[in-house]
């Protein structure tokens, strides 16, 4: 009988003990969605500021030309990410990290060796399809199977795996580079994340098992009508139309931010701005992060895209360095913010029922941002000669995206 019992209590050991209002398991969850923030945020989001200027200096492309490729990446990131909230809804959350893995990896070890536009777009199309996996999307929909109080916090911490990405991959590419060259360097890179991503999946995938069989503390409590209802309610497309616009805006200024602050300085010099940038992030994130608690996250992100557009005058005006970099950091404040409460917002007007695929959908027009923000402002760029007008229009799109948030009311 004793046998017996021991073998039961290993089979289904039973709720664990609470930290933070949350399950130990949880935080290892966040500690995993935590590396996989540091992989996608240093390789794609913020590794793209470091491929533009290697790629228009060494193949001698052009801007926008090669600002284009975002919008492959945007077309395979809309299809991408209604298939991992699917698999994190439906199938297990572990084979995003797989799919992650084994689409952003290769896409790394190839980007230094393309010759051709075509190939550049190949390499972006397989970016699109694993971002998803690794990033926001991925990220918030593991996490909204585990945390029941402390979701905010947790994605918080999570996210605060892209700072550290942010601020260590993109400085220490651009060395590497000059040093062992730009194919070695990405080369490095695409193999140590498939390296460190294939083992966390399987980590993840006996977590999960022990969720289902119950093994663990329950998941937050399912709330909200699920994919279906919230699809038709008008307030949730005018939500995701703002997050797509100020998504956009902040993408298409980082992603030529470093082309910008090397016209004056070398390249290295200014990827230790964007450093310095993300570690801005990363407190503005803890900061508004703690708010969302406490304040209303859609009125939070009003005004993270109103600092933004401030920010992004302010770098139109700086007459010399110092001043645009001083205004990169004031941007940087919100950037994590920016990019943290979208998934806040939506669990908090829609609820947690199917929130996977329908945070997915939101993706849909944050991915249209992504790829186009980028793409306009390289067109802009190369038609006017200079990034002042290109950066006033990003911080009109910041402004209009803050009148739409702070009108964009629930019906009482």
């Amino acid at each position: 009988m004793r046998q017996r019992s021991l073998a039961t209590r290993l089979a289904n050991p039973g709720p664990t003990p609470l930290i933070w209002g949350e399950s130990r398991e949880a935080w290892v969850v966040c500690f995993i969605a935590m590396i996989m923030a540091v992989f996608a945020w240093g390789t794609v989001f913020y590794g793209n500021g470091i491929y533009l200027p290697f790629l228009h200096q060494d193949r001698g492309w052009s801007v926008s030309a090669i600002s284009l490729a975002m919008l492959f990446f945007a077309l395979a990131g809309v299809t991408a990410t209604l298939i991992v909230g699917r698999l994190v809804d439906r199938v297990s959350p572990a084979m995003a990290l797989v799919w992650g893995a084994l689409t952003i990896g290769p896409g790394l070890i190839l980007i230094g060796r393309v010759d051709h536009l075509w190939q550049l777009y190949f390499v972006y199309c397989l970016f699109g399809m694993g971002y998803p996996a690794l990033g926001t999307a991925g990220v918030s929909a593991i996490l909204s199977l585990w945390f029941r109080q402390r979701y905010g916090l947790g994605l918080a911490l999570s996210l605060s795996g892209g700072s550290i990405g942010g601020s260590i991959f993109p400085v220490t590419m651009a060395w590497l580079s000059e040093k062992i060259g730009f194919a070695t360097t990405t080369l490095g890179f695409g193999v140590f994340l498939i390296v460190v991503i294939i083992p966390l999946a399987a980590g993840l995938l006996i977590l999960d098992r022990r969720r289902v069989g119950g093994g663990l503390t329950a998941a937050a409590d399912v709330t909200g009508d699920g994919l279906a209802l919230v699809a038709r309610r008008p307030l949730f497309w005018v939500v995701t139309g703002a997050c797509g616009l100020t998504l956009g805006a902040q993408v298409g200024f980082l992603q030529h931010q470093i082309n910008f602050l090397s016209i004056d300085v070398t390249v290295v010099v200014a990827s230790l701005v964007v450093t310095v940038t993300v570690f801005a992030g990363a407190l503005g994130r803890f900061l508004f992060g703690w708010l969302s608690a406490r304040s209303h996250p859609r009125l939070l992100l009003a005004a993270c895209s109103t600092l933004q557009a401030m920010g992004l005058i302010g770098m139109v005006v700086a007459p010399e360095f110092p001043g645009r970099a001083a205004a990169s950091i004031g941007i940087g404040f919100v950037v994590g913010a920016i990019v943290m409460l979208p998934p806040i917002l939506v669990r908090f007007l829609f609820g947690s029922r199917d929130f996977g695929q329908v945070y997915g959908l939101t993706n849909v027009a944050l991915y249209i941002g992504m790829g186009s923000g980028p793409w306009i402002t390289g067109v802009i760029h190369d038609a006017a000669g200079s990034y002042h007008t290109a950066f006033l229009m990003l911080a009109g799109c910041q402004l209009l995206a803050a009148t739409i948030l702070v009108f964009a009311r629930p019906a009482r």
